[in-house]
C-alpha cells in the first residue's frame, strides 16, 4: 500500500454529525423535495461527473467511471436509496444518498467482484476504515440509524448554500418519513461537501 494511502487511514476524512437544523434562507425558488423515479438518471450522470472530477480520493486514485460502476450501481439500486434520496428542483438535479441501518452488523461495505487490490478495491477500504471508526462514536442505545453517503451538485452551483439546504431540510423530511431516525453522521473527503455539513447543527 503506498505511503498516500496509508496516510488516509491513518487519518481518516472527518465526520460530522447532523441533527434538525433551521431552513436556510437561500434560493428561495429552488425546492427541495424527495427523488423520484424519473430523477434517477440525472442523478446517476450527475454523481459520476462530479465524484470522478471534484473528490480528491478519487482524483489522487485516478479513479475511472468503470471504476465506480460497482459502488454507484450498489448505492443507487439500494432499496432504501431509491425512496429515500433528496434532490433540489427546478434547475437541475442535485442528489443526497443515504443509508439507513437497522441491524449493527448490516454488511453495508460488500465488495463482491472487486478486486481488493486495484484501485477501486483500496478507495473502498479507505470508505469502510472510516465507517468502522465513525460507528465507534455512535451513543449507546441507538438502534435507527442513517449515514449521508454522497452528495452532488453542479460546480457551477457551488457556494449558493444548495448543499447545505439538501442536509438540513432532506434530513427533516427524512425524519418525518422515518420518525424512527435517532442519529445521523456523514463523512466527506470534499472540502466543499466539508462546508456544507459542518454549517448543520450538530449533536
Amino acid at each position: 500500500m503506498s505511503k498516500l494511502l496509508k496516510a488516509f487511514l491513518s487519518n481518516p476524512p472527518a465526520t460530522h454529525y447532523l441533527s434538525r437544523s433551521l431552513t436556510t434562507k437561500r434560493n428561495p425558488n429552488i425546492q427541495i423535495r424527495m427523488s423520484q423515479g424519473s430523477d434517477t438518471s440525472q442523478i446517476r450522470k450527475l454523481l459520476y461527473e462530479d465524484f470522478l472530477q471534484n473528490e480528491p480520493i478519487a482524483r489522487i486514485l485516478q479513479i475511472t467511471a468503470e471504476d465506480c460502476k460497482v459502488y454507484f450501481e450498489s448505492l443507487l439500486g439500494h432499496p432504501f436509496t431509491k425512496e429515500h434520496s433528496i434532490c433540489a428542483y427546478p434547475y437541475i438535479l442535485f442528489a443526497k444518498l443515504k443509508h439507513l441501518t437497522f441491524d449493527e452488523n448490516l454488511n453495508t461495505d460488500a465488495t463482491v467482484g472487486i478486486d481488493k487490490d486495484s484501485d477501486i478495491g483500496k478507495f473502498r477500504a479507505i470508505i469502510k476504515q472510516t465507517k468502522t471508526e465513525s460507528t465507534a462514536i455512535i451513543p449507546k442505545g441507538c438502534h435507527t440509524l442513517i449515514r449521508h453517503e454522497l452528495i452532488s451538485v453542479p460546480i457551477n452551483y457551488g457556494g449558493c448554500g444548495v448543499g447545505q439546504r439538501m442536509c438540513t431540510e432532506g434530513l427533516d423530511m427524512l425524519i418525518k418519513k422515518v420518525p424512527e431516525i435517532q442519529f445521523s453522521w456523514t463523512e466527506s473527503t470534499s472540502e466543499y461537501s466539508f462546508k456544507a455539513t459542518s454549517k448543520v447543527e450538530i449533536f
